[in-house]
């Protein structure tokens, strides 16, 4: 679980897809950042995939963008 400003968060893990709906990018660039290093998501396995924790997406944007 992730904390944010002293409160608990629960970690919202979703799909690639789910991921590049919510934020409307493109699929080769959801899939770039997605393997970029650092960035919060995980891979299932060899053949389940890989999802994204949304709570920390906008964190590493801020980080890596700004």
């Amino acid at each position: 679980m992730a904390r944010v400003k002293g409160k608990l968060q629960l970690e919202n893990w979703v799909t690639v897809e789910k991921f590049r709906e919510h934020y409307d990018l493109s699929p080769s660039y959801a899939y770039q950042l997605v393997n970029a290093k650092g960035f919060p998501s995980k891979r299932l396995g060899t053949k389940r995939g890989i999802r994204v924790d949304l709570n920390k997406t906008d964190e590493y944007f801020d980080k890596k963008f700004n």
